[in-house]
């Protein structure tokens, strides 16, 4: 059965999604997260203990401040694991695009031995204030974003002790989106099977749902593994313009199925965008096109991979 949300003060855990709008003098609150609770998720064969474990971190750039990480197994036996970190803007603007220019995985003797750079946060909507763009790789002040990525056999997961993170975001000036669009509900009727999530535009105007990231909670209330939402489904995701009011199923149906945790509280992150007329005149002037072209780039190959994982 579908499940309602749990805000945690609409979702204080992580974004402070009011802060955005009235710090830039919009009308109301926006966001696009929030946590929810209700059917578990995963095969539930395996404790939490073995499956994941924590490594300090060290974050610098963009001030942008961040302490620690999780590692989260695919299984106990699997090679597959997640890196999961949250980090906070700290500093004293919104900032957008924000991407990792530097992503070292050392060992115990501070010894490189992985590196995964040029990839983005996940975390508010921002929309670029002299154009139309809009991304969800945000932070406004205050707010707590994730760094997410998916290693296989390279490096090997229990050589990790440490990673060593550098940042760098746009210099253009960010402000709110002009709509919220937050997950309410999701229904997982099979645990281990697909599962969705319901949407809801709670703004004044349409909104283009593009995709989202959900992020599982263990019993222990760590963050343990991590996936994709699709409007769609994986073989034929696909946008979806969202009215003012109108509720959205976003779809799971790419590796949950093989995970051999449980969850039963998720932390799930909406891509968004706000169209108008004159966007596809106005974006190739935007000046942070090749970012957003990047992130796009980064974002499709990591889906690639979580849905080379199977069901």
């Amino acid at each position: 059965m579908a499940r309602h949300i749990a805000f945690a003060g609409l979702f204080a855990l992580t974004l402070g999604c009011g802060s955005g709008g009235a710090k830039d003098g919009g009308a109301g609150s926006f966001g696009n997260a929030a946590t929810l609770s209700g059917d578990p998720v995963g095969k539930a064969l395996d404790p939490a203990s073995q499956l994941t474990r924590a490594i300090p971190i060290t974050v610098s750039g963009s001030d942008i401040t961040g302490t620690s990480a999780i590692l989260g197994r695919l299984t106990t036996t699997s090679d597959v694991y997640s890196f999961i970190a949250p980090v906070a803007n700290h500093g004293g603007r919104r900032q957008c695009f924000i991407q990792t220019v530097i992503f070292d995985l050392l060992d115990n003797s501070g010894v490189t031995i992985g590196s995964q750079p040029n990839g983005f946060l996940t975390g508010s909507v921002g929309k670029l204030k002299s154009g139309s763009m809009h991304t969800d790789s945000c932070l406004d002040v205050g707010e707590t974003g994730y760094l997410l990525e998916l290693f296989g056999a390279t490096p090997d997961y229990a050589a990790i002790a440490s990673a060593r993170i550098t940042l760098k975001s746009s210099d253009s000036d960010w402000g709110a989106p002009e709509t919220a669009v937050i997950p309410i509900s999701y229904s997982a009727p099979v645990r281990d099977k697909s599962y969705t999530v319901t949407v809801a535009n709670q703004g004044p105007v349409t909104a283009t749902v593009n995709q989202g990231m959900v992020i599982y909670f263990d019993d222990t209330g760590t963050p343990a593994y991590y996936n994709f939402l699709y409007s769609g489904a994986v073989t034929h995701s696909a946008p979806y313009d969202l009215a003012p009011g109108e509720t959205y199923p976003l779809n799971c149906d790419g590796g949950t199925g093989q995970w051999t945790g449980s969850s039963t509280k998720l932390l799930v992150f909406i891509d968004f965008n706000v169209l108008s007329n004159t966007k596809a005149l106005t974006l190739s002037l935007d000046p942070d096109a090749e970012a957003a072209a990047a992130e796009e780039h980064w974002r499709a190959q990591l889906a690639e991979r979580f849905a080379a994982l199977g069901n």
